[in-house]
């Protein structure tokens, strides 16, 4: 059963400090994040990565950024910005979060965008999208997680309609149990609320608020939690704050206890790759973690300056991120070695995707102007199978 929070929303706004989801007054940039621009040494040695050899090396092309805002510019909202953009991997369709004004879809690279969830009975999504989960056998079902207000929502008609799971909020984090057919389990974090990690077994009707009373009371916030199977889940806590527990957790019994995996926290959501791989960032934007061994152990690959945003795996398997410059960079070798494949942007960027039907990158930045500007989301024309 869902256990009320004992935080207030005013107490939440405050404290906006090193997420990306801010409202006005907050940062849209990582600026308070420790998403410093200085090249990294890695961790050696105890239960920490190795220190990373991984090199970013070759010439940046010199291609255009494409705006690809079209009809959402000028876009009046309550915060002002555009949350949240993910390429869906089975279909020509973009989708973006728009602050407290719900999903939108593009099916022509970001020139005409339409409203999702106009179906009759749909549920409206108020939040500010921070998660969308695509069932990979189920083309029609999706989960949206979002922060500062109802928190997570399904659709299983691809969008037409969408049900709230559950009386959630604030979620910045969701894990689904994809090795389950009935996708039973599901995990939920909250933006900036301490140990608050919310479980339910019953596809998202139920919620259980599990770590409060499970997660080290000597953990700092913690956050991105990841399904590995019903039983065996990950989490990532900051090293922002006093408690010396910091790193990546792991559960083998559901979520009742935690152990310690490495004292390298990361942060945004991991990225399981098609290999089984586990891809994280580091919470200090000083390079990528890489787990083999479904989280046990982790190592360094690439120790330097990168942007906290999560990486990304393309059709072929290569491995996206960006680096300090605002420049996608690809490795092909599990992350020992990249090379630049964008020119620079303008802005720091919130967020990477790639649509292998329009063959390029999306990237997009929230604001905090009370409309939506046009340089919202850019494209990079990028073809997987040639380049």
């Amino acid at each position: 059963m869902y256990r009320p929070l004992v935080f207030v929303l005013g107490t939440v706004l405050s404290a906006c400090t090193f997420y990306t989801s801010c409202p006005p007054g907050g940062s849209s940039d990582n600026s308070g994040s420790g998403n410093n621009t200085s090249g990294g040494n890695g961790n050696a040695g105890g239960d920490n990565p190795s220190g990373g050899t991984g090199q970013i090396t070759g010439e940046v092309p010199t291609g255009v950024w494409q705006i690809a805002t079209g009809n959402l510019t000028g876009e009046a909202t309550d915060y002002g910005d555009l949350c949240y953009v993910s390429a869906k991997p089975d279909e020509d369709r973009v989708i973006a979060s728009i602050s407290s004004h719900g999903l939108w879809a593009s099916s022509d690279g970001g020139q005409a965008w339409t409203a999702l969830g106009t179906g009759s009975g749909s549920a409206m999504i108020p939040n500010r999208g921070s998660a969308i989960i695509y069932d990979p056998d189920r083309s029609a079902t999706f989960w949206e997680a979002g922060t500062y207000g109802a928190g997570i929502f399904r659709t299983d008609d691809n969008g037409k309609t969408f049900v709230s799971l559950g009386m959630i909020s604030h979620n910045e984090g969701l894990s689904v149990d994809l090795s389950d057919p009935r996708r039973k389990t599901l995990l939920a974090s909250s933006h900036e609320m301490g140990h608050v990690i919310y479980l339910s077994t019953d596809g998202g009707s139920n919620w259980d608020e599990i770590g409060s009373t499970q997660l080290p009371d000597t953990a700092n916030v913690c956050s991105f939690p990841l399904i590995i199977d019903s039983n065996t889940f990950l989490v990532t806590c900051s090293q922002n704050g006093p408690g010396p527990t910091k790193g990546i957790l792991r559960s083998t019994d559901g979520g009742m206890n935690w152990d310690q995996m490495n004292t390298t926290p990361a942060w945004q959501a991991p990225l399981v790759a098609s290999d089984g791989s586990i891809y994280w960032t580091t919470e200090a934007g000083t390079g990528l973690l890489r787990s083999e061994d479904q989280g046990q152990t982790w190592t360094q690959p690439l120790s330097g300056s990168m942007l906290i945003v999560a990486p990304i795996e393309l059709p072929d398997g290569r491995i996206a991120m960006l680096d300090a410059r605002q420049i996608v960079v690809l490795s092909a070798d599990a992350g020992l070695t990249w090379h630049p494949v964008t020119s620079a942007l303008a802005f720091r960027p919130d967020g990477l995707t790639y649509s292998a039907f329009q063959r390029a990158f999306f990237v997009y930045h929230s604001s905090a102007d009370p409309t939506i500007p046009e340089d919202s989301i850019m494209r990079y024309d990028f073809d997987f199978e040639t380049e």
